[in-house]
């Protein structure tokens, strides 16, 4: 029930464009038979992944009224990040107001929180690596923290739901890196 249709259409227009831009990432490449370029293209794709199912299923679950709404409405609606904000929810389902719960986490910080991986990689296609190495991260870096001012500003996100959206970015960037990881080791103890 709480699992509604929206989310599966989210889901299933969220993995076509992170695909379909990683198809086109390597298609149109001017390294399109570099298999590294490749390697790189899947890497990013798992991380953005992983990012969107995390990111979504805790904001199903956990339903933290934003903090405009409660600005709007009611004090009394506040939660706490780890609070589940679900019977308030269903309390004013009636008025047609879903985004306003799902404040925690912020997805806006989360994907720019991914610029800290992308352009890096990025930079590697085009010499950036080469002549300042800290500078694309730097810049990944300084697009995160404008996303997260600026959700903080418009009232959509708390200073928690920023901060943990990007935590969960880099969570996702761990995990595909451990997999990728025991893939390449479980691949080589073939190999001998």
């Amino acid at each position: 029930k709480s699992f509604k249709i929206h989310f599966v259409i989210a889901y299933a227009i969220g993995i076509t464009i992170i695909s379909f831009a990683g198809y086109l990432g390597y298609k149109f490449s001017k390294k399109n038979n570099d298999i590294k370029l490749l390697k790189n293209i899947l890497f990013l794709s798992f991380i953005s992944l992983i990012t969107l199912l995390i990111i979504s299923f805790t904001k199903e679950i956990m339903c933290r009224p934003r903090y405009r709404f409660i600005l709007a409405n009611d004090i009394s609606y506040y939660k706490n990040w780890w609070e589940n904000g679900r019977l308030i929810k269903n309390k004013l389902s009636s008025t047609n107001m879903s985004d306003e719960f799902s404040s925690f986490p912020s997805g806006h910080s989360a994907y720019s929180m991914f610029a800290i991986v992308l352009f890096p990689t990025i930079s590697e296609y085009i010499g950036g690596q080469k002549k300042i190495k800290s500078l694309p991260f730097l810049f990944g870096f300084v697009w995160w923290v404008l996303t997260a001012l600026s959700r903080l500003t418009m009232g959509a996100h708390y200073l928690t739901d920023v901060a943990f959206g990007g935590l969960i970015t880099l969570i996702a960037y761990i995990i595909v890196l451990i997999a990728k990881n025991i893939y390449i080791k479980q691949k080589n103890k073939k190999g001998k």
